[in-house]
């Protein structure tokens, strides 16, 4: 969960750390793991909302000067009312993690985001959508991409120039020959054939997802005669009828489109290592991705990234400069995109190195944190 490990992180760099979470719920398990202290506390009817603004308000007062960070947009009634009881001792800085698409320059609305002090969004475009939809003050929203804890992966060789866009990567045999081995032993792990293109999609089985588009790519490439296969790694929603629909139909597809032994389904793993050093090509199928940790994830790793032209994935790609972008939804628009990374394996590792430098450059936890903790010493400051 990207709020713990934010969380964890600012705990390790020093910071005197709350964490509040509702009972029983999955952040209040993660934090309590990595050592975090945890309020536990259980919201109450809308009706009772100022009440429980009150009680957090006053226990946050009797800790001194408090930093709240809100990350979850429907606690803003709350956490704004907070901030208000808290007499001048509560900033608050909300922590941006859906797009804002509709205007929201409405009365109600403009006094709730009147008790924001700063606004961090996590990319470019949706500091655009804030400006756009409401009348929050352009000089107090703060970019700051979510971070990926870069710290099990060794930093890449060379540097991504911003201005010339070139990324200087040296060139080794030695280093490819060390990734064609990753390969072979991840996919021997993962019980996949050792030679051939594959790509890959990763994370929960869902129709919002994608999956079932990827399939379908994946069918019009073999049936244009390119040898390319898929490899789904995930779980389903068993439990929910429309997610357990979607499953059965996404295990059904590989079959009805001809390509049985093409797809090959594996359950999710705590840790991808295996799924990134196996495939050739990371697929983003989703219609609108907020942001991408998965997108990000496979960049780091040094995988080509075929993305949807939407949300967060434009701006992670630069556009299409570091990845390849097709039509959200258009399957032959996926297909040659991966076409594209078939035929051309090492321009598109090059522009994998280049993507890959941009990422610890730009996106990793301990820049994410050292950015946050500016945005914290200015409201200290006012």
């Amino acid at each position: 969960m990207n709020t713990v490990r934010m969380a964890a992180g600012l705990r390790d760099r020093g910071a005197n750390l709350l964490f509040i979470a509702s009972p029983g719920s999955a952040a209040a398990a993660k934090a309590s793991a990595e050592g975090l202290k945890v309020l536990l506390f259980q919201r109450s009817s809308f009706i009772k909302l100022l009440c429980d603004a009150w009680v957090l308000a006053k226990l946050l007062r009797r800790r001194g000067p408090q930093i709240l960070i809100s990350v979850y947009n429907p606690d803003l009634p709350l956490v704004g009312w907070l901030r208000r009881f808290g007499k001048g001792k509560i900033r608050l800085v909300y922590q941006q993690h859906m797009q804002l698409t509709i205007k929201k320059r409405d009365p109600v609305h403009t006094f709730r985001y009147s008790a924001i002090d700063a606004w961090v969004a996590p990319l470019p475009y949706l500091k655009q959508q804030v400006i756009t939809n409401t009348r929050f003050p352009e000089n107090r929203v703060h970019v700051i991409p979510i971070g990926l804890d870069l710290s099990a992966l060794k930093p890449p060789p060379g540097r991504y120039n911003t201005e010339t866009r070139i990324a200087a990567l040296p060139a080794s045999a030695n280093m490819q020959q060390l990734k064609d081995a990753d390969k072979l032993a991840a996919r021997k792990r993962l019980g996949l054939p050792p030679l051939g293109f594959i790509a890959g999609i990763l994370g929960r089985i869902d129709a919002q997802k994608g999956q079932g588009l990827c399939i379908e790519a994946i069918a019009l490439l073999n049936k244009a005669g390119h040898n390319a296969a898929l490899l789904v790694m995930g779980e389903g929603t068993r439990n929910e009828q429309e997610a357990a629909e979607y499953l059965d139909k996404i295990l059904a597809l590989p079959q009805a489109l001809g390509i049985a032994g093409k797809v090959y389904f594996k359950p999710y793993q705590p840790n991808p290592s295996d799924f990134y050093n196996a495939i050739d090509v990371f697929l983003l199928a989703s219609g609108a991705e907020t942001y991408g940790m998965v997108t990000l994830e496979a960049m780091a790793a040094g995988v080509p990234v075929a993305g949807s032209h939407s949300g967060g994935t434009i701006d992670l790609l630069k556009g299409g400069e570091l990845g390849n972008l097709y039509i959200p939804g258009d399957a032959a628009g996926m297909a040659n995109a991966i076409l594209d990374i078939m035929l051309k394996p090492a321009a598109w590792q090059q522009k994998a190195g280049a993507a890959r430098l941009w990422v610890f450059n730009n996106y990793g936890l301990q820049k994410m944190l050292g950015e946050m903790e500016k945005v914290f010493a200015e409201l200290e400051g006012r």
